[in-house]
């Protein structure tokens, strides 16, 4: 009786401690999300009235966007996290709950990273 007591908690402080683990990372990427949006709007003044952000299109006007635009990857980013962290409240899979919150955190990184190499290669500081 007692060690089936035993291994009933130690399931449920694993199961607690993944919970805890993927809640850190919704935060962690939340807040680097908004600390990059924040960036990125904080150093507009050193940016030129267009950066290349769509860079992904054919070496035309289609690739320039406006600069205050920066904040959009890092708001996609954001909503992505949003059903993301919805999904995770709702599957019950442990593996799945991991799979969703390292997609948010590669989504989170990925747009860091885009924003910060325009700022990089564009602004004049």
């Amino acid at each position: 009786m007692a060690k089936d007591f035993f291994k009933l908690s130690l399931v449920n402080q694993k199961i607690a401690a993944q919970n805890s683990f993927n809640r850190k990372v919704f935060i962690f990427s939340a807040a680097f999300n908004i600390v990059i949006a924040l960036a990125s709007l904080l150093v507009l003044r050193s940016l030129p009235p267009q950066v290349p952000l769509f860079y992904g299109l054919p070496e035309t006007e289609e690739r320039l966007a406006a600069s205050w635009m920066l904040a959009v990857p890092s708001a996609v980013s954001f909503l992505i996290l949003l059903g993301n962290a919805s999904l995770s409240l709702f599957t019950e899979d442990e593996f799945s709950k991991k799979i969703l919150a390292a997609s948010t955190l590669a989504a989170s990184l990925f747009s860091a990273i885009t924003t910060l190499k325009i700022i990089s290669l564009v602004g004049s500081f």
